[in-house]
């Protein structure tokens, strides 16, 4: 896989797999044939961050290990993810400032007019909207896609159902495209890679 993309997760409050949120979200997203921007979603009640409202956050994840704290880990490493060739899209590079803890502060850097702010080094903005026509993937947090009780093969099941069901989605809005495990971009479009990546992944929980 080549490593020049951005990714952007759909769905990642937590440091687990939330299926049904995720899959809430994604038809949303299909069906829309764009990411929009919290403004052209016409939200009513929404987070402010350093994207703002205008404004879509990206991962480079050529920038993914800068520092510990960054966007791959906080938004992409536990959440279903759309990936994006780096030469097809324009992006904003905000400008890096320290680390931000207080919510009105990160609410004020995301409603500037004038610059682009974050405290993430490998966060990318666009403006508005990105088409899914320059979609080329999507990633799966395989790792994360767990059940404490679940067996081994109880959960390779439910992970292959997981996946036939983002497909399912996925054909009938017109964009198939390849599937991708999030740590080893291993295919998940063959079922014995699937099979393999759960049988590891399931040895060394923590």
């Amino acid at each position: 896989m080549d490593n020049k993309i951005y990714l952007h997760g759909i769905h990642s409050l937590s440091d687990s797999y939330d299926s049904r949120t995720t899959l809430k979200i994604l038809k949303k997203v299909l069906q829309s044939n764009a990411l929009l921007s919290a403004k052209m979603q016409n939200k009513k009640f929404h987070i402010i961050l350093f994207n703002g409202l205008d404004y879509i956050s990206l991962c480079d994840y050529e920038k993914k290990d800068t520092t510990n704290n960054n966007a791959y880990e906080n938004n992409i490493r536990y959440s279903l993810s759309l990936i994006f060739p780096k030469n097809k899209i324009n992006v904003i590079e905000p400008e890096l400032v320290d680390m931000v803890f207080d919510y009105d502060t990160i609410r004020n850097y995301g409603l500037s007019k004038n610059k682009r702010y974050t405290d993430l080094p490998d966060e990318a903005q666009v403006k508005d909207k990105i088409s899914l026509d320059l979609m080329t993937g999507i990633t799966l947090p395989i790792s994360k896609m767990k059940n404490i009780f679940l067996n081994e093969t109880r959960t390779i099941n439910m992970v292959l159902r997981e996946i036939e069901k983002v497909n399912i989605l996925l054909d009938k809005y017109n964009h198939l495209v390849p599937l991708y495990d999030i740590d080893t971009f291993e295919s998940l479009d063959n079922t014995e890679n699937v099979k393999h990546l759960v049988k590891h992944y399931y040895k060394n929980r923590s």
